[in-house]
């Protein structure tokens, strides 16, 4: 395995999605708890409403876009680090699920292999 994604949805959030504050600190837990490294991160602020922000991390990167229209959030984390273990991913959906209080909040997982 060289990689890993992890493709994070979160739904119903009462919370506005696009405040550039709370995304920030959506991101800084994916950050922590995934043990990754922050470089640079860049953002756009969509009219009339969305924010779309991109994160290179040393291991790779992390997006998160919103659709405001229906309280929802996608974080996608792509990184050559550690693999994060279940009880990792739990942890940041419990923490994601308590800041937007959001209905619902899941994760997917993919691992990125080279096959010969």
């Amino acid at each position: 395995m060289i990689g890993y994604n992890l493709l994070i949805d979160i739904s119903g959030s009462k919370e506005p999605v696009d405040d550039l504050k709370t995304a920030t600190k959506a991101l800084a837990i994916v950050i922590v708890i995934s043990k990754t490294t922050l470089i640079k991160t860049i953002f756009h602020t969509y009219k009339p409403h969305g924010l779309s922000i991109s994160c290179i991390i040393k291991e790779s990167h992390i997006t998160y876009h919103t659709w405001p229209e229906y309280g929802y959030v996608s974080i996608d984390l792509f990184s050559c680090g550690e693999q994060l273990d279940t009880e990792k991913e739990l942890l940041i959906c419990k923490r994601l699920k308590n800041l937007f209080d959001a209905d619902n909040v899941s994760v997917n997982r993919f691992s990125r292999i080279v096959r010969k």
